[in-house]
């Protein structure tokens, strides 16, 4: 047992060196959670620094706080990762604690966003106290948290249960923002803030080339060395769905759903890589590929605006569900809407044809788009909750469905997210998206130069759009048969400028004959029928055999005088104890064209 003195000296040593100036730097709440997501990556083991009593040790000098050095304890890490000065708050200067500096102020459970906190101010006389930072809630009575809070143990994840909180108050730190509305870095996995080209290889190699600020494309980098089982070759295994940022770091991750009923996320690093997987739903997920019935997945983007990429799918009732992503790589429980109002063109050629999900109000959160048979197009915009909310309509039927529609993505720069169509006249498209929901007047590229092989087979087979040169609008994206990538820059005007030849005809593209590269990143055209398959899950655990779950139960009170494990640094804390393929996901690209138009539709690999 430590003496009481001993508490009192070390909690008194740890107040005089942490008090200051109250903060004044402004953080979004994206940066925040990609701050502390970076510690738990990086493993930074608890200690409370040369003063603590309990757990003495080195401060962690944080290169994501310009090489300043905090105490990685639990106060330390919250002040980290808020901004505050180093080497960092203790628990009692934080909001509810008897030492509050104003940094922080109380807010309701129900206000609670991720980057926000929750505190057990704790007792200095007794050096106990806990905070902890929210991440998100995975049902009504469930939390994820990120915290320091043991001696000997890493910056961790853990889940609790609102009747494990008594005691605990949410707080917020006075300088949080709301994170910048942005959708120009999906598909950047090595987070340098352009989007790069991400293939599944025949040989079992997921390969990730860094986009290039001239338009062009880097050396590529490989992942999983054989080992991915990747449904494109033979429709078992892992259907790639989508390349975003699920965890929050910044860097995008690869996103499968497999046959399995699972879904697989393997998180993207700043080398260009992808890490271990991360599995969820155990089995549960009803892929509609399988039978017919089931869950179509549509996307893989950020609805609730918390800073990370969530699984997105429409089922054969008409209903959206959204599961969130997680700062673990996991998926949360779903969140459905629309009451089955959508009517699915993909099953039966009436209705609409779900095209995307992107930001197109530019709000920062991603909204459900689909184009109908009626000539119109719709978007359902994203809310907070992870629902869907009522359709908005654009084109009053006057859509041409000799247009092929590419992706929804933001071509002008103006954080929202516009609708982009390739034509058979050989013309490219662009209508803006207008925070109201609604797309604008189109702006036309190319004046009939663009000779597209997903209208006929023959030319640039464009698979989508991403904004590889990181200016901020995404640019066009296709592939040729001559092996050589094509990079169109996107503008301010709406327009795309001359073209960015990639690769020199060095390329092997398996659209051509079914070996070599299946682009899954930028990943479109984004329409029509998903084909139907089946066969078992295959290996894709990425080497070490086995998924990693997010971990921890969400037991213990937050009562400092009966715990054991109160720490005397005013850190009192208790170890935790206890898609269905799109039409592009089997072969680069396949040409499918509207089957309400009466125009041929292929699936598979084109010839």
């Amino acid at each position: 047992m430590r003496s009481k003195l001993g508490l009192l000296l070390s909690a008194g040593t740890l107040a005089a060196c942490c008090l200051g100036s109250l903060p004044a730097r402004a953080v979004t709440r994206c940066a925040v959670m990609a701050h502390a997501q970076a510690w738990v990556d990086a493993g930074v083991m608890y200690s409370q620094g040369p003063w603590g009593g309990y757990c003495p040790g080195d401060l962690y000098c944080d290169p994501n706080a310009g090489g300043e050095c905090y105490r990685p304890d639990c106060s330390g890490f919250v002040s980290a990762v808020w901004g505050l000065p180093a080497p960092g708050n203790t628990t009692y200067k934080f909001a509810g604690g008897p030492w509050d500096d104003g940094s922080s102020y109380a807010i309701t459970m129900a206000e609670l966003a991720p980057g926000d906190a929750l505190n057990f101010g704790g007792d200095p006389n007794a050096g106990s106290g806990h905070i902890m930072l929210f991440g998100g809630w995975i049902d009504a009575n469930t939390m994820w948290i990120l915290q320091e809070n043991l001696c000997g143990t890493p910056a961790n994840y853990q889940e609790r249960t609102l009747d494990s909180l008594g005691g605990y108050l949410p707080i917020r730190y006075t300088g949080i923002e709301e994170c910048a509305p942005s959708s120009h870095t999906e598909h950047d996995v090595n987070g340098d803030g352009r989007a790069d080209l991400v293939s599944a290889g025949g040989d079992g190699t997921a390969y990730v080339w860094p986009g290039q600020a001239g338009g062009d494309f880097g050396g590529a980098v490989g992942s999983f060395g054989g080992t991915l089982d990747s449904a494109n070759i033979d429709g078992s295994g892992h259907f790639i769905v989508g390349v975003s940022d699920v965890t929050g770091d910044g860097k995008a991750d690869l996103v499968s759903a497999s046959t399995d009923g699972s879904a697989y996320v393997w998180p993207g690093k700043a080398s260009g890589e992808f890490g271990v997987a991360v599995s969820s739903f155990g089995g549960t997920l009803d892929l509609a590929n399988i039978d017919g019935g089931g869950h179509y997945i549509v996307g893989v983007a950020d609805v609730t605006g918390d800073g990370k990429s969530d699984l997105i799918s429409v089922n054969t009732g008409g209903s959206a569900f959204v599961w969130p992503g997680q700062a673990s790589g996991g998926f949360g429980d779903a969140v459905a809407s629309l009451g089955g109002a959508v009517d699915l063109a993909n099953l039966d050629g009436t209705g609409q044809y779900i095209v995307g999900v992107a930001d197109v109000t530019g709000d920062g959160m991603s909204d459900l788009v689909g184009v109908g048979v009626d000539g119109s197009a719709y978007v359902w915009p994203g809310q907070a909750t992870g629902e869907f909310g009522a359709a908005v309509s654009s084109f009053g039927g006057t859509l041409d469905f000799a247009n092929f529609v590419v992706d929804v993505a933001d071509v002008t720069g103006d954080g929202m997210s516009d609708l982009v169509s390739v034509n058979e006249d050989g013309s490219a498209y662009v209508w803006p998206g207008q925070a109201t929901g609604e797309f604008g007047a189109a702006a036309s590229s190319f004046a009939g130069m663009m000779d597209s092989a997903n209208l006929d087979g023959t030319g640039h087979y464009i698979v989508g759009l991403e904004d590889v040169t990181g200016d901020g609008k995404s640019d066009l994206v296709g592939v040729d048969a001559d092996g050589s990538a094509y990079v169109w820059p996107g503008d301010a005007s709406g327009a795309f400028g001359g073209a960015v030849k990639v690769f020199g005809g060095t390329m092997d593209f398996a659209n051509q004959d079914g070996t070599g590269h299946y682009i899954v990143a930028p990943l479109g055209p984004h329409v029509t029928s998903w084909p139907r398959s089946s066969g078992a899950e295959g290996d894709a655990s990425t080497g070490t055999g086995t998924a990693r779950t997010p971990g921890g139960d969400a037991e213990a009170d937050a009562d400092a005088d009966a715990d054991p494990a109160v720490m005397n640094d005013g850190c009192a804390c208790r170890a935790a104890t206890g898609s269905p393929p799109s039409p592009w996901a089997l072969g680069l690209v396949a040409a499918l064209t509207w089957i309400a138009a009466g125009r041929r539709r292929r699936s598979g690999r084109a010839a």
